[in-house]
């Protein structure tokens, strides 16, 4: 004989001390008066909203916080994921709507901040004090500045000791790297919108979240710490002040944050596509 779980609806066997599908604790009624093999859970149904996680109360058409139309679980319940145990990055993306909808909108935002930081903010700034005061010798992207730095070549090279040979090939070999992951970037950026406007599936789009961050934090890490070694080394002197633009740190963080955020993403919790 088969019986019916008031929590997800779900039926089976009624062999069962638990319901196999959502998980709750059952108790047979045993009331003569009762239909025999009725199961009921040990709390009180409990219904959440689908796109916000709000509780709301059985019967109720919409919930009380986003507004949303609430949907029969009953009817409903391969459609509907429990949440249970979250954490506050799937509680934050509920507020916003669609978990699926607001991680897709999510990729395409960041990829907006991080190209902002990337264009404007991969820069380093060089002063030297002379008799006049301080002069600008450099003010130009890491890439402009590791060719210079390597070559010579503009008005950092007459500030510039030649670089020992046995660092030319690394430095090259950095900078041809620095330069694939920087374009890299560029192009991560352009398929986060065509995903996006493509409807491309929610584990593809994660996937790209993913890679966006993971290659933002190389990008941006190599900026900064190329920048911290050689403007301890400059910084040596009184005379020269190096700086690393402030947005090259910004971008670091919020590649990190992001890489984070996109890893507690519950994977049970999306909506089925």
């Amino acid at each position: 004989m088969k019986i019916q779980c008031k929590k997800c609806y779900s039926y089976f066997e009624d062999n069962l001390e638990q319901c196999p599908y959502c998980g709750a604790r059952i108790i047979k009624n045993t009331d003569k008066n009762m239909e025999m093999g009725e199961v009921n859970s040990e709390q009180p149904e409990i219904l959440f909203c689908q796109y916000c996680g709000t509780k709301i109360e059985s019967g109720a058409a919409f919930c009380v916080k986003c507004g949303k139309p609430v949907i029969s679980q009953k009817n409903n319940s391969s459609k509907i994921n429990y949440h249970g145990k979250t954490n506050f990055v799937m509680d934050l993306l509920r507020r916003f709507g669609s978990v699926n909808e607001s991680i897709k909108k999510a990729g395409v935002i960041s990829a907006i901040i991080l190209a902002i930081f990337q264009i404007f903010g991969m820069k380093y700034t060089i002063l030297y004090d002379g008799w006049s005061g301080k002069e600008k010798i450099f003010g130009g992207g890491a890439i402009k500045f590791v060719y210079s730095l390597l070559t010579g070549a503009g008005e950092l090279g007459e500030f510039m000791d030649d670089s020992p040979k046995k660092f030319i090939t690394i430095g090259w070999l950095c900078l041809i790297a620095f330069v694939i992951g920087y374009i890299a970037l560029l192009v991560i950026y352009v398929m986060m919108f065509r995903m996006y406007k493509e409807n491309y599936h929610i584990y593809t789009v994660i996937s790209a979240i993913k890679s966006m961050s993971t290659c933002a934090i190389v990008i941006f890490g190599f900026v900064v710490v190329l920048g911290l070694y050689i403007g301890g080394k400059m910084n040596e002197t009184e005379l020269v002040t190096f700086n690393i633009n402030i947005l090259s740190w910004l971008g670091l963080i919020y590649a990190a944050a992001l890489r984070i955020g996109t890893g507690m993403i519950i994977s049970s919790q999306l909506e089925s596509e």
